[in-house]
């Protein structure tokens, strides 16, 4: 039964998601704060750009000393249905900052370092506080989704014969564009151990997974009418990387440029 609180509670939740409020000056701070997309694949980055302006004549600096412990900043996380997340640590390029007199400073932030996300959707704001001021961003919203599965692969790990490796291809469309993911995760906890954006991809052919010698596994892709991707990542017991990626013309033979990226060291 929907109760009267229960309603105002619900309309206030989707009030703040359709009226982000503006970018809040606190007489010396200004914070506005960005975001690439509206919706993320689980698992992947979620990249926040923080910009902040010091109006005042004095530097502003955040760490754990002297008087600077009186600023600092405040993450704020809210789940649609859990209320505000905490922080389970990891990106600490916030925890100590300097913004000199009269400049601008943008930093970077992935969310997906800093909490525990699952499918929803979720409303951030950051607050600097200098003393007693504070200054906070706008409101901004976004949804984190499973993403849409094409393909699932589970194989024993060479030199680990107790764990089972599953690399599963999802896709999602953002901005009028399918993009591909690979989510890789060990059994039996499905820990996820990676996820690789391999770029944008038209299903007109389904992508395809092989696997070569020496832990390498081969995803072939294709991006748009002419080109196909081929991505080559080491998979073993001690890393997972992407080693190469170069694109080839849809008859899979010859090379339209040099490799997309350098092979690791």
């Amino acid at each position: 039964m929907l109760t009267r609180h229960k309603f105002l509670s619900a309309v206030a939740f989707v009030t703040m998601c359709v009226t982000p409020l503006p970018t809040f000056a606190a007489g010396t701070l200004a914070v506005d704060l960005k975001t690439p997309f509206i919706s993320f694949v689980q698992d992947e980055s979620i990249p926040m750009k923080l910009t902040v302006q010091n109006f005042a004549s004095t530097t502003y600096i955040v760490d754990d000393y002297g008087d600077h412990d009186q600023n600092r900043i405040e993450i704020r996380l809210k789940h649609s249905d859990l209320g505000y997340l905490p922080r389970k640590g990891g990106d600490t390029s916030l925890d100590t900052i300097m913004i000199m007199p009269r400049e601008t400073k943008s930093f970077e932030i992935d969310l997906n370092k800093l909490f525990i996300l699952r499918p929803s959707s979720y409303l951030l704001q950051i607050i600097f506080y200098r003393g007693e001021e504070q200054a906070a961003s706008q409101l901004i919203k976004f949804d984190i989704v499973p993403g849409l599965t094409l393909g699932t692969v589970a194989r024993p790990l060479e030199g680990a014969e107790t764990i089972s490796r599953t690399y599963t291809l999802v896709y999602w469309p953002r901005n009028k564009i399918e993009a591909l993911f690979l989510r890789v995760t060990d059994s039996p906890n499905d820990h996820v151990i990676g996820m690789f954006q391999l770029g944008n991809i038209l299903r007109f052919e389904p992508p395809r997974i092989a696997f070569a010698d020496n832990g390498q596994v081969i995803i072939l892709h294709q991006s748009s009418q002419d080109i196909l991707i081929r991505t080559t990542l080491r998979s073993t017991a001690s890393s997972l990387e992407v080693i190469n990626r170069e694109r080839l013309f849809n008859d899979g033979v010859r090379r339209t440029t040099d490799a997309l990226t350098k092979p690791t060291k």
